[in-house]
């Protein structure tokens, strides 16, 4: 009865994610679904395999769930990593190709330790297949070496998400900081129910092998994710503004929305305006102190005209600059 269940209820979780995938590529514009989008397939993958491993009668059946499942593990913690700081505009390095270079690495390096553990045994030692336990499915026996790795590993993506989201709490307004505590509980809530699935069945030993709550965690906390792109305009367009188009255009680009907050801006801005990095995203605009006045005249972006000013930069000063208003 309660595999029925569970297996239901996975099926619901296969059918949920599938839908989220195919929703946020044809309703998402923004280059900041992208990471999001590789997420999304990576929980397909881990709730397929939970599901193939507890329909499996054999032991080899099983082991290729794990192995399935596995490979949308292996490669989460990273893609949640690089969206969250691709979301918060976060460089993560100086040298961020090689960081990343290095979490493809080690995302590949999890996968091999699962993918030979029948051969060299670095990731399970032994295992069997059981249909006596709570759940049918793959029975570990005795753990590997490096399968703490994997998970410590998986921590440590979730921690720096977490500093990262932490970080843009404290410089963002209030009106954005929902959508960073919704990914923190996002990070939080999958690892904490995988902890648990940990706990009870390697270290405490509970009679619940095989309850594992993980996937049903991921899929939920992602319906709110996507509920807050809906909500709270999550893809919102200002990776736009730091895209290598933008970043070309000579004049300042600043996208601010209805009431004068400050979203993104291009380079030659950043250049021209560097506390903007000291405001951050939804902060006023009129909080800059090198904000012309005479764009402190204007109450909100309704008034679309082009205003002419003269502002110092570097010792040089620059004339006659146009002003662009981009509504949000």
């Amino acid at each position: 009865m309660i595999t029925t269940i569970v297996t239901f209820f996975l099926i619901i979780c296969l059918v949920a994610d599938a839908l989220l995938l195919h929703m946020t590529i044809v309703n998402c514009r923004s280059e900041k679904k992208n990471y999001f989008v590789l997420g999304l397939f990576c929980i397909f993958l881990f709730v397929l395999g939970n599901f193939v491993e507890i329909v499996s009668k054999s032991t080899d059946c099983a082991l290729i769930g794990s192995k399935i499942m596995y490979i949308g593990a292996s490669f989460l913690p990273t893609f949640f990593l690089f969206f969250v700081a691709n979301y918060c505009e976060q460089k993560l390095t100086r040298y961020e190709r090689l960081f990343k270079g290095c979490m493809y690495f080690l995302s590949f390096l999890n996968l091999f330790l699962v993918w030979t553990t029948d051969r060299f045994y670095l990731f399970y030692r032994s295992w069997s297949f059981t249909e006596k336990a709570t759940l049918p499915g793959l029975l570990v026996e005795e753990l590997g070496p490096f399968y703490y790795y994997f998970y410590v590993f998986s921590i440590l993506c979730v921690i720096l998400s977490s500093l990262i989201l932490i970080h843009s709490m404290r410089r963002w307004s209030k009106s954005h900081r929902l959508s960073l505590l919704l990914l923190i509980v996002t990070a939080a809530v999958p690892l904490l129910a995988n902890g648990l699935y940990i706990l009870s069945t390697y270290v405490l030993k509970f009679n619940l092998h095989g309850v594992n709550l993980t996937p049903f965690a991921l899929v939920l906390t992602n319906v709110f994710i996507y509920l807050s792109i809906l909500r709270y305009d999550l893809f919102d367009f200002a990776p736009q503004a730091r895209s290598a188009t933008l970043d070309m255009v000579r004049d300042a680009v600043i996208f601010l929305n209805d009431k004068m907050d400050f979203i993104a801006a291009n380079k030659i801005a950043y250049s021209l305006f560097p506390d903007l990095e000291n405001i951050g995203k939804g902060g006023p605009i009129g909080d800059l102190k090198a904000w012309p006045p005479e764009l402190q005249e204007l109450e909100s972006l309704a008034e679309h005209r082009d205003i002419r000013f003269s502002m110092e930069t570097d010792g040089r000063t620059a004339r006659h600059t146009k002003y662009l208003c981009e509504l949000q």
